[in-house]
């Protein structure tokens, strides 16, 4: 009942310090659950940028509040 009380943040995953995907969460536990998701690395591993993926199985993935130019572009 309080979690539909909060209000949302918007937080960045990061792939190796890179920031790559914001998105909205109540709390910064889900937002971890989220970053932790294998289906998450999935997507990532195949979106690419400048032909290639964002991700691969050895990149360090982590989330944070997303800054203010992130937020906004959110």
């Amino acid at each position: 009942m309080m979690a539909e009380e909060l209000s949302l943040s918007v937080f960045t995953i990061e792939v190796d310090r890179k920031p790559v995907v914001a998105f909205a969460a109540r709390k910064y536990s889900e937002a971890e659950t989220l970053c932790a998701d294998q289906r998450i690395r999935d997507k990532l591993s195949s979106a690419q940028s400048g032909g290639k993926p964002l991700c691969d199985e050895l990149a360090t993935l982590r989330v944070r509040l997303a800054n203010p130019d992130e937020k906004n572009r959110y």
